[in-house]
């Protein structure tokens, strides 16, 4: 049976609401690659934007096998990200081709809705995970995690954005507002802990250099 106008439209929206939280997670995969794996305490801000840079070109297969390359995330969080790169490249590029006819089925239909949903589904979960690992990283290396603030993004059943109340205090409504707010935050976070981190270093180097003139003109007193 054919789709009414109705059931096509919503049909859409799942499409657009699955493709959305791909998106997000692809991001959220290149601020933690950066975070997590590329950047450290010695790392320049500029350098970091160009690690930044780099990471937010790469597709989602790239960062995956980026990700598991440094082979320090969990195995069974690897697979689920192995297994989502092949429903999300399904998704993308096959579904049309290989699921068209489907449509025309209430059971098949009912089906491929179905599988649909479960990338969506397994997008946020996804991305909530590693969003989760990239702020253990950055309160371990030792950014107060108080200063987190929500992502300010939240996905209805249609695909649509709730309005939120964003970071920098603008009321912001829609995808193309919220996922850019997202990554600005993620990366003054990252910034942030790099800029205290190095201004710790240097107050150590500062009291070491005091410690150890303190020490010599001792030496020159005891003469």
């Amino acid at each position: 049976m054919s789709l009414t106008a109705e059931e096509f439209e919503k049909f859409a929206a799942l499409l657009g609401h699955a493709v959305l939280q791909i998106q997000v997670l692809e991001e959220t995969l290149a601020v933690h690659l950066v975070i997590v794996h590329k950047a450290d305490a010695k790392a320049a801000r500029r350098d970091i934007e160009t690690m930044f840079a780099k990471a937010s070109k790469q597709t989602l297969g790239q960062l995956s096998r980026a990700i598991q390359d440094t082979g320090k995330s969990p195995s069974d969080l690897l697979s689920r990200l192995e297994h989502f790169v092949d429903e999300r490249n399904w998704l993308v590029h096959r579904s049309r081709l290989e699921n068209r006819r489907d449509l025309n089925s209430d059971a098949r239909r009912s089906q491929l809705i179905g599988r649909i949903t479960a990338v969506a589904d397994d997008a946020l979960s996804l991305l909530t995970t590693f969003t989760e690992l990239t702020e253990a990283h950055l309160i371990a290396r030792g950014l107060d995690s108080a200063k987190f603030k929500p992502v300010p993004m939240k996905f209805t059943a249609c695909g649509r954005v709730t309005p939120t109340k964003c970071a920098d205090s603008t009321s912001r409504t829609g995808c193309a507002a919220a996922m850019p707010c997202a990554c600005r935050m993620h990366y003054s976070r990252v910034c942030t802990t790099v800029d205290r981190m190095s201004a710790r270093q240097k107050s150590d180097r500062r009291r070491d250099d005091l410690c150890a003139g303190g020490l010599r003109k001792r030496g020159q007193l005891s003469r």
